[in-house]
């Protein structure tokens, strides 16, 4: 297996002219964006802003927006094909997210929003077969599929991977290579076809702060935060938007608010398994376990807190960027007392992607009605922690 690493990782042929240049900014800025927004949360305007240049400016380019996703989406489907003349799928899979982590997020998550998906190029052989595995419908018979579980999982932890700010990148790539064939074949045992039934009729809140919270939460998780209005939240709730905004000012006071809910949750069970382990091999599974019955119990609450912090005030990014940190450097602690011969950097990337593979998974309609997902998250999740690299 190869993942392409510096100096050839990033490193792309120089452009033919200046209009491709410029071009290609325009699309890495586009991509970036979308991962950290969605579609629907970016406007021309924001990515000329990011480049430094006017909204209009960016027609020159591309005709529409829609024309910058289709342009993405292709390019990450034909990385991804290029680099399996040469190496198996999963291999060239690892390279191309790697190579691009903000690509392979909007390839992953925003097919949706395409107008006419069937403008991007079909590929061939086994290439397409993982290519439609991830792009598929939660609807389709593949949420059955292991294989399917195993991909998206992969590519959530090969995204962080690419993302994390600590260790050297050819030290991420490194822990890149080791992940991908080990979570590509880990068995999960004997699969069990017959799925959960969709989410019940939840039972409604007593207090109106409650419903409102209950309310937002599934606009924001389907439609995004940006997609979601006050008075779309009321109109849920049977009530107006002034009503609304006597409980919470703003929908951002709205995302703090689950914000501070879903890092309580976290914290409680980093705690809890930490007080009931007696080793710390014990202690990482416990901790990786819990993390993972949590975010299955509340994976609108997960979806959120990993998509759209984007939108929170400075302070409570700042908060959440605390916490995030906090449950990481907790497991990535007992990661290294478990397995002595492994760097701070490499526990505290794996720990993070771990944690990437359980949330990835999480956000498929499909896979979370998977009888075994519990144990087979767990599963996957625990083989991202261990099986240090070598050199």
């Amino acid at each position: 297996m190869r993942i392409v690493t510096t100096p050839d990782l990033r490193q792309r042929s120089a452009p033919t002219s200046r209009s491709e240049e410029r071009r290609r900014e325009v699309q890495a800025a586009a991509a970036r964006l979308i991962r950290r927004r969605g579609f629907d949360g970016v406007g021309i305007d924001d990515i000329g802003a990011e480049i430094g240049v006017s909204g209009p400016a960016v027609y020159r380019y591309f005709p529409s927006k829609q024309a910058i996703l289709t342009r993405i989406i292709t390019d990450f489907r034909s990385a991804v094909a290029a680099g399996a003349t040469s190496m198996s799928p999963y291999a060239a899979l690892a390279g191309a997210v790697f190579d691009d982590p903000d690509s392979a997020v909007v390839a992953l998550r925003q097919l949706r929003s395409l107008d006419d998906p069937a403008s991007i190029p079909i590929l061939t052989g086994d290439v397409r077969t993982l290519m439609d595995t991830l792009a598929a419908s939660p609807d389709i018979d593949t949420r059955l599929s292991s294989e399917a579980l195993r991909v998206r999982g992969a590519m959530g932890a090969l995204v962080h991977t690419g993302l994390a700010r600590a260790g050297t990148q050819a030290a991420r790539a490194r822990i890149a290579r080791a992940i991908t064939p080990v979570l590509g074949s880990v068995v999960l045992g004997p699969p069990d076809h017959t799925l959960l039934k969709p989410d019940p009729e939840v039972m409604t809140h007593a207090t109106r702060r409650e419903a409102i919270l209950a309310a937002a939460l599934r606009l924001f998780r389907v439609r995004s935060f940006h997609g979601v209005s006050l008075r779309d939240i009321g109109a849920e709730v049977g009530i107006t938007a002034s009503a609304v905004s006597r409980h919470f000012d703003s929908k951002e006071s709205l995302l703090a608010v689950m914000y501070d809910r879903a890092a309580a949750q976290i914290a409680g069970g980093v705690a809890t398994a930490l007080r009931r382990s007696s080793n710390a091999e014990e202690a990482v599974v416990e901790l990786v376990r819990r993390y993972v019955d949590m975010a299955i119990d509340y994976r609108d609450l997960i979806a959120i807190y990993s998509t759209e912090m984007h939108f929170l005030a400075a302070e409570y990014l700042d908060l959440r960027r605390r916490n995030q940190r906090m449950y990481i450097d907790e497991l990535a602690h007992v990661v290294r007392i478990a397995q002595s011969q492994m760097s701070q950097a490499e526990a505290r990337i794996r720990a993070g992607a771990s944690f990437a593979v359980v949330n990835e998974v999480i956000m498929h309609d499909g896979l979370v009605r998977r009888r075994n997902l519990p144990q087979e998250l767990a599963t996957l999740a625990l083989c991202v922690v261990r099986e240090p690299t070598a050199g």
